[in-house]
């Protein structure tokens, strides 16, 4: 619909389901499952990414060139976005891996930096971090169920534990600069290897006032 008007898009945000939208959160195993089962359906073949780079310079054809293109790619709609979840201290990331379940059938995962990207060397000397799901799936499921959708489309959710943040598509790659950038860093100084670095995993609660209902 959004090609249809023009629209590329750049990023898909998972909500990070803190209790003010708890009751809309998606787990995110949904979010894996629809960028391998659904999105797939619109990637653009690598002959073609010069085109997509090209569509910003042409903003009044913008909506004949997406129609193009998606005819010669031969795809329904051009996924140019990139699913991530935006988080403090982790940056946007859909690198992860379940390592837990609560009692109530809530996810524990735990997510690392985006390495298509550079970062501060710190990364390397610091703890991933841990964050607890706000629903289960089978609440989520349910929910979908009451919304009308057919859950057995869904049901193969249960089996993505783990994700890999997507590259970013070209079309939204900063140009070359006609200067070198260092890659030396001046705002940091790190401890010698062996020193004392607190790297303990950090713990995102998503949503307030269920820590304990998991906890007892």
């Amino acid at each position: 619909m959004l090609n249809e008007i023009g629209v590329l898009s750049y990023y898909t945000f998972v909500v990070k389901g803190y209790r003010e939208n708890a009751f809309n959160y998606t787990p995110i195993a949904r979010v894996v499952q629809e960028e391998l089962e659904e999105k797939s359906i619109g990637r653009i073949p690598e002959r073609y990414y010069e085109a997509v780079r090209d569509l910003p310079d042409h903003p009044r054809r913008l909506v004949h060139e997406v129609s193009d293109l998606r005819g010669k790619c031969c795809v329904p709609f051009l996924a140019t976005d990139r699913s991530v979840l935006n988080l403090p201290a982790v940056g946007k990331s859909l690198t992860f891996r379940v390592i837990g379940i609560t009692r109530y059938g809530r996810r524990v995962l735990e997510f690392d930096h985006d390495r298509t990207r550079a970062h501060s060397p710190i990364i390397d000397r610091m703890g991933k971090v841990i964050v607890i799901e706000s629903k289960s799936i089978g609440e989520y499921l349910t929910q979908l169920n009451e919304m009308g959708e057919s859950v057995p489309e869904y049901e193969s959710v249960y089996g993505y534990s783990m994700g890999q943040t997507e590259r970013r598509m070209p079309l939204y790659e900063y140009p070359t600069y006609d200067y070198e950038v260092t890659d030396e860093i001046t705002n940091l100084e790190l401890p010698e290897e062996g020193e004392a670095l607190d790297a303990a995993p950090r713990t995102t609660e998503p949503v307030g006032g269920r820590v304990g209902e998991d906890a007892r």
